[in-house]
């Protein structure tokens, strides 16, 4: 066991909510001008990037990253989860991506996309959801 490694942490939901987002890139970010979160309280951490089956499959570009794709990616990732958490058992990533603007080629991890193939899809995905 460790202690959790992100300083700052924001509260999700409502203020004594046990749920807290941050970034892992907190002082890469911080470094760049941006502001750090304020100091968090987790005591367990959850990996929920593209290295995790709770992350987002939609990237902002392989090639070049178009930060004007922020918004569209995290609006894909949003719908993606809410056909993930309806109890969907077959989701077409590709055609999400396509509905927010975004090309599957370009915006779709495919290191992702193997851990969401070998944890069955949704169904991995609603399982892990359920294990936290």
């Amino acid at each position: 066991e460790r202690a959790a490694l992100l300083v700052g942490g924001a509260v999700v939901g409502d203020p004594g909510s046990c749920l807290e987002t941050g970034n892992l890139d907190e002082k890469k970010l911080a470094g760049k001008g941006l502001g750090r979160l304020s100091p968090g309280r987790a005591d367990v951490e959850i990996l929920c990037n593209r290295q995790s089956i709770l992350g987002n499959p939609f990237t902002l570009g392989k090639k070049v990253k178009l930060e004007s794709l922020r918004t569209p990616v995290i609006d894909a990732y949003e719908e993606y989860l809410e056909v993930v958490l309806a109890g969907a058992d077959d989701v077409d990533i590709p055609a999400i991506a396509r509905r927010h603007g975004l090309a599957a080629e370009e915006n779709l991890a495919k290191d992702w996309r193997e851990i969401y193939d070998a944890a069955h899809g949704p169904e991995g995905v609603r399982k892990s959801i359920a294990e936290l």
